[in-house]
């Protein structure tokens, strides 16, 4: 018997530079489920029953423990974009659950108006497509960013300076601002 059913779904296509993924895990079961939690570099807003939180960059795996019949909706943002969204600087949020409404709450009060039992992904795509068109990146922060992930690390400061125009003065304090590092 399942225990539990995990999905996923790409954002449109116009999304897809500032949303990793739209992600449902259930418990199917009759029983408590103890599910593994690993850092990704990526900030999610997760919806649970009736509350809407701000899951922060993890920096130490955890365990969750889902209850019988308990749905989760997530929205994964790729590393630096929820800091362009919220205009805050997300470092603050890091091992954090703050609740959206106490962030952002016009986007709170249109993300609990989703019908869960339509088509909750083309929902999505609709709302941040609307909330995203405004937005303004920093696409040298934003390629840092990936750069910087996708290498697991492994970066050259200085090079990563040349590949973005800018000084290392000018790039850490947006760098940190957006992502998990103090600067």
């Amino acid at each position: 018997m399942k225990k539990f059913v995990l999905s996923k779904q790409k954002p449109s296509q116009k999304l897809q530079d500032i949303i990793d993924t739209y992600w449902r895990v259930a418990n199917v079961s009759s029983e408590d489920i103890h599910f593994p939690i690993v850092p990704d570099g990526c900030v999610d807003i997760v919806l649970v029953e009736d509350e809407i939180f701000l899951v922060g960059l993890m920096e130490f795996a955890s365990i969750k423990c889902i209850k019988p019949n308990e749905h989760y909706l997530g929205i994964r943002f790729k590393p630096a974009t929820i800091a362009s969204l919220l205009d805050r600087d997300i470092s603050l949020f890091n091992d954090k659950l703050i609740p959206l409404k106490t962030l952002d709450s016009l986007l709170h009060d249109r993300l609990q108006k989703l019908d869960k039992e339509g088509d909750v992904y083309g929902q999505l795509d609709s709302i941040f497509e609307e909330v995203f068109v405004n937005v303004r990146f920093d696409n040298r922060i934003l390629f840092a960013t990936q750069k910087i992930v996708s290498s697991g690390g492994e970066v050259d400061f200085d090079v990563l300076c040349l590949e973005t125009a800018l000084s290392q003065k000018t790039v850490i304090p947006p760098f940190c601002k957006a992502s998990w590092c103090d600067s």
